[in-house]
């Protein structure tokens, strides 16, 4: 059975001999919340994996394991990259043809509100 990232976060925090509170204090998060996260009853969002990967120094994709290919790895990671970046590391290539960075810069903000939306 996989583990999930709650058990991820428990396994590398007490690897690191750190208690739920001790952790929780490094993050400004409150342990009572971190604990859930740990035994798989609240969601962990994006940002509280980098931050938790930072403390320890390990890549976000630690937590997802073999869940992820090399590309949604990557993804996690950048993020926060630009459609000028994205162009540059990235052939994508729309209808046989490759798209701008205009093109890219809209369909970075077409995501953003279609899951602005689902929340």
């Amino acid at each position: 059975m996989k583990e999930h990232v709650g058990s991820k976060i428990r396994k590398i925090r007490k690897e690191n001999k750190d208690t739920l509170i001790e952790l929780a204090e490094k993050l400004g998060y409150d342990y009572s919340n971190l604990s859930k996260i740990e035994r798989g009853l609240y969601g962990v969002s994006l940002d509280l994996i980098k931050s938790i990967a930072g403390i320890y120094d390990v890549s976000p994709n630690y937590f997802f394991g073999d869940d992820l290919t090399t590309a949604e790895g990557n993804l996690i990671v950048e993020d926060d990259l630009t459609p000028s970046a994205l162009k540059n590391k990235y052939e994508i290539i729309i209808d046989g043809t490759e798209a701008t960075e205009d093109e890219i810069k809209e369909a970075v903000r077409l995501i953003r509100l279609l899951r602005n939306k689902s929340l």
